[in-house]
């Protein structure tokens, strides 16, 4: 089973939430699925002083792109997952006066076509029907992950082909960061989005 990974914003009250993306940062490049070509800048992730400045080992952000502590890199590391690349990120926390530097931003490699669109609560841009513009509940067809490797092992986590917004993560990873004790990921069943 595979669910969608993210931050958990519903926990600003105990962790660090980032209300804002970085200046410059261009999601775009960190959600298609595909390797980045050269050391992308280092960017600063501000805290919202409205909310707590405690870290969560994945920082709460509006945004899609994984920001992990040390310990979930570990985690992630330990289960063999080989797709994900890692960047140096700062992080400047409500009321801390140093940067905390030990963080990595995630950019999760490959996508994988897998959306059960007969099963799919969804929308297309008008001007391109064939591209969703939104993504609510769904299904994955398991069997097209496991083609998508002709016969090797299953990736861990990929972002999905039809809607790359969505990281999906087995559940032997939400295991492992449920039995690491790791802060500030939701792991969502796709049939419960919405």
């Amino acid at each position: 089973m595979y669910f969608v990974w993210q931050s958990d914003p519903t926990l600003y009250d105990d962790f660090m939430y980032v209300s804002r993306s970085p200046d410059m940062l261009n999601k775009g490049e960190w959600i298609r699925g595909e390797p980045l070509v050269g050391k992308p800048k280092v960017f600063t992730l501000v805290g919202d002083p409205k909310y707590a400045s405690a870290l969560s080992d994945m920082v709460l952000t509006q945004f899609e792109l994984p920001v992990l502590s040390p310990r979930a890199v570990a985690t992630l590391n330990d289960l063999g997952i080989e797709n994900v690349q890692y960047f140096p990120v700062n992080i400047k926390r409500p009321k801390a006066k140093d940067l905390e530097k030990s963080y990595k931003m995630a950019n999760i490699v490959g996508r994988i076509d897998c959306l059960d669109k007969k099963h799919a609560d969804f929308e297309t841009f008008v001007e391109n029907p064939n591209k969703l513009s939104s993504l609510g509940r769904y299904r994955i067809l398991e069997n097209k992950i496991a083609e998508s490797v002709a016969g090797g092992k299953p990736p861990l986590i990929f972002r999905l082909g039809e809607f790359s917004y969505h990281a999906l993560v087995h559940e032997s990873v939400k295991k492992a960061f449920e039995k690491e004790q790791l802060t500030g990921a939701k792991f969502t069943p796709t049939e419960k989005l919405g």
